[in-house]
C-alpha cells in the first residue's frame, strides 16, 4: 500500500486537529448534560397544585415552562378555585393520597401550620439553610412559614391593605387624614356632600373581617388579634368591645352604603373612578390588578388605615407560599423546584405579573406607585399579621366572619359580641367566657 505523501499529510494536519477538538467538545457537552447537573428527562413529572384565582395560574405558567427548560422536569398543573377548598379537608385528602400533588400552593400561617401539625408537610429547613433564605426573604414573613425554628414552605408574594380613592377626592376635600377622629370627620363631610363613603358587601366576608382586624391592630396591636383568632380571648373582653365601639362610629354616621351588599367589591370600582364612591378598602395587589383594566385606573391612590391609639403600627399582609407534600415520592425533584422558585429573578417575574410584593427582599418591585406605597407601609411597620381567616381554625372563622358582616348592617354591639362568644365557646368549650 502506497503511503501518503508527506505534503498531503502536512496539508491535512489542521483538519485532523480540528476534528479531534470537535470530538472532545462533544464529549464535554454530553458530560454537561449528565444527571449531576440535575438535567432530567422530560418524562419526569412534578405535579403542582395552584390557586386558580387572581391570575395566579397564568403568572406561574411561564415559570413552569422556564423550569422545565432548565431542568428537563415537566410540571403538571392542577388547581382549585374555591375558597372552601382551603377551609375544608379536601386539600388534606389530596395530600394523603399516594398520587397527590408533589408541591402545593398555600396561604401561610395558620392554614399552613394546621397541615404541618398533621405531618403533611416536608420540613425544608436544610434547603433554607443552604440558600441562606433567612437573610434573603423579608424577615417579617419568616414567622408565617416557620414553627419552632423549622421552615416548612417558601413564600413568594404578599400584599398589604389600604384605603383607595380617586385623586380628585383630595383636590376637592384636602388630604385624607391619618388619625382616627379627623378621618371620621373627613368621611362625614364626604357623606354630607353626597358621596357614598364605603361600600358594604356580604359576598366577600373577609372585607368586613379586615375592618375588624385593622381596628384591633390600631387599638390594641397584634397580640389581641392572635388571642381572638386562637379562641383564647373572650369576645366579652373590654379591649374587644372597644374595637367595636370605634367601628360603630362609622356605622352610626351611615358611612357604609348597602346598595352593593349582594355584589363583590370589584363591582364598586367603576363608582370610585366616576367619583361617586370615596373609598374602597382592599389589598393593594387586588386593586392594581382590577384598576389597570380601566383607562383612568392610574388615578387611583392609596393611603394606609388611620392611626387610632398611640401604639406601634402593625399591618395585615396575607402571604402566599408553596410547600412540599410530605407523602410525595419525588422529594429531591420537588426541592429542586422550590430552589428555583426562591430565585430573586423568578420572584420578580411572578410578583410583577401579579402586581404584588415579592417575598425575596432583593427581587424587583413593579413600577406601579401603589406598590411602592405598599412596600413602604410594610417596611415601616413593626410586624405584619395574616388575615384573620388564615390565623384562625377554618371551623371557627367561617362562623365568625358572617357575624362581622351582619354588624356592618345592624351596628348592634351587644348582640354581635354575644353571638361571637357563642361561636367561640362552641369550638373552644374549655375556655372561660370572661377571660
Amino acid at each position: 500500500m502506497k503511503l501518503l505523501d508527506k505534503s498531503v499529510i502536512k496539508a491535512c494536519f489542521p483538519l485532523i486537529i480540528c476534528s479531534l477538538v470537535m470530538f472532545r467538545c462533544d464529549l464535554c457537552l454530553a458530560s454537561s448534560l449528565s444527571p449531576k447537573t440535575h438535567i432530567h428527562s422530560a418524562t419526569e413529572v412534578l405535579e403542582v397544585l395552584v390557586d386558580d384565582g387572581a391570575n395566579n395560574r397564568p403568572a406561574l405558567q411561564n415559570v413552569f415552562y422556564d423550569f422545565q427548560a432548565a431542568s428537563g422536569i415537566k410540571i403538571k398543573v392542577s388547581a382549585y378555585a374555591a375558597l372552601d377548598d382551603f377551609r375544608n379537608e379536601r386539600i388534606g385528602y389530596s395530600l394523603i393520597r399516594n398520587n397527590g400533588a408533589d408541591i402545593i400552593f398555600t396561604h401561610s400561617a395558620g392554614r399552613l401550620m394546621a397541615k404541618v401539625n398533621k405531618g403533611l408537610v416536608t420540613d425544608i429547613t436544610s434547603l433554607w439553610d443552604e440558600l441562606n433564605l433567612q437573610q434573603a426573604i423579608h424577615s417579617q414573613l419568616l414567622p408565617h412559614v416557620s414553627l419552632n425554628n423549622r421552615y416548612f414552605a417558601l413564600p413568594y408574594k404578599f400584599t398589604t391593605w389600604g384605603l383607595f380613592y380617586h385623586q380628585n377626592l383630595t383636590t376637592q376635600f384636602g388630604p385624607v387624614p391619618q388619625t382616627w377622629p379627623e378621618f371620621v370627620e373627613y368621611c362625614i363631610k364626604l357623606k354630607n356632600h353626597g358621596w357614598h363613603v364605603f361600600p358594604s358587601n356580604s359576598k366577600q366576608p373577609w372585607v368586613a373581617t379586615s375592618w375588624f382586624e385593622h381596628i384591633i391592630l390600631r387599638t390594641q396591636g397584634a397580640d389581641l388579634l392572635y388571642q381572638i383568632a386562637s379562641g383564647e380571648k373572650s369576645f366579652y373582653d373590654s379591649d374587644v368591645r372597644q374595637a367595636f365601639v370605634k367601628w360603630k362610629e362609622l356605622i352610626d354616621h351611615d358611612l357604609f352604603s348597602y346598595g352593593w351588599y349582594e355584589e363583590r367589591w370589584e363591582k364598586t370600582l367603576p363608582l370610585l373612578l366616576r367619583k361617586k364612591l370615596a373609598f374602597i378598602f382592599s389589598g393593594s395587589s387586588y386593586m392594581v390588578n382590577n384598576a389597570q383594566k380601566f383607562e383612568n385606573g392610574h388615578k387611583i391612590k392609596r393611603v394606609s388605615f388611620p392611626k387610632i391609639a398611640d401604639i406601634p403600627r402593625y399591618e395585615s399582609a396575607p402571604v402566599e407560599a408553596f410547600f412540599i407534600n410530605a407523602r410525595s415520592k419525588k422529594q429531591k425533584l420537588a426541592k429542586q423546584f422550590i430552589k428555583y422558585l426562591a430565585n430573586k429573578d423568578v420572584q420578580t417575574s411572578i410578583a410583577q405579573k401579579l402586581h404584588a410584593i415579592p417575598a425575596h427582599k432583593h427581587a424587583q418591585l413593579g413600577e406601579n406607585p401603589i406598590l411602592k406605597q405598599d412596600i413602604d407601609a410594610f417596611k415601616t411597620s413593626v410586624a405584619v399579621t395574616p388575615f384573620f381567616d388564615r390565623l384562625a381554625e377554618p371551623k371557627f372563622e367561617k362562623y365568625v366572619q358572617p357575624l362581622l358582616v351582619e354588624f356592618l348592617k345592624n351596628g348592634d354591639i351587644d348582640k354581635t359580641l354575644h353571638d361571637l362568644e357563642q361561636v367561640r365557646l362552641r369550638f373552644y368549650p374549655f375556655t372561660k367566657p370572661n377571660n
